[in-house]
């Protein structure tokens, strides 16, 4: 919810694009992103993120939105709020758009503990533009 700009006891933004997505295994590079990533948005949101990620496929290619850039070191990443199933929030991050299908979506915790995922397994999300993100006052 820090990610929103948004207390716990605030509702969850309406809009964005919503898409069912499925639940895949990662490569293990998550923790390498977080890594270098992980200090800006604990500056900005104040979350420190869980060193993994969840990785969601679509069948077409995914469109982002205004996303938030941030570099670091030579690396310009892209970020979008994403919604998982209603209850959940994380961040939807890229740092090339050579695959327009792939969601990694970071959060503050593991993911797919949370939402008792598994491989294989549809999840629907719902994609902010990244003008919802917002640093923390």
């Amino acid at each position: 919810m820090a990610l929103l700009g948004l207390r716990p006891s605030d509702p969850l933004p309406e809009g964005g694009q919503r898409l069912t997505l499925s639940v895949r295994s990662g490569s293990g590079t998550a923790a390498s992103w977080t890594g270098l990533f992980g200090p800006a948005l604990e500056a900005r949101y104040h979350v420190v993120l869980e060193p993994g990620s969840l990785n969601l496929w679509a069948d077409a290619p995914i469109l982002w939105q205004d996303p938030v850039h941030i570099i670091e070191s030579t690396v310009t990443g892209e970020f979008c709020p994403v919604i998982l199933e209603e209850c959940a929030v994380g961040v939807a991050f890229r740092a090339n758009k050579a695959t327009p299908t792939y969601l990694e979506v970071l959060s503050p915790v593991h993911l797919r503990t949370r939402l008792n995922l598994s491989d294989g397994q549809p999840i629907t999300v719902r994609l902010l533009p990244g003008s919802f993100l917002k640093a923390a006052v």
